[in-house]
């Protein structure tokens, strides 16, 4: 990951951002908000609560965490 992230600045990278979460831990917090009130995640750049956000952006966050990496050669 290191080596990912040094090349990308390399190449003229200017900002990187990471949501390290379990994407189990964002369908919950669909299915039951009041449990999660608290959860915070990182949109374009801000912080917001996840329960805040839109469905659309609810959708696009969890889709983002559930890539199957298992095939990937890199």
């Amino acid at each position: 990951m290191s080596g990912l992230i040094r090349r990308f600045f390399a190449s003229g990278g200017k900002q990187v951002q990471f949501n390290i979460v379990d994407p189990q831990i964002l369908i919950e917090a669909r299915r039951d908000p009041e449990q999660y009130h608290s959860l915070v995640v990182r949109v374009s750049g801000h912080s917001a609560y996840f329960n805040e956000l839109t469905e659309a952006v609810k959708d696009e966050l969890i889709e983002r965490t559930l890539h199957d990496f298992s095939s990937c050669t890199c």
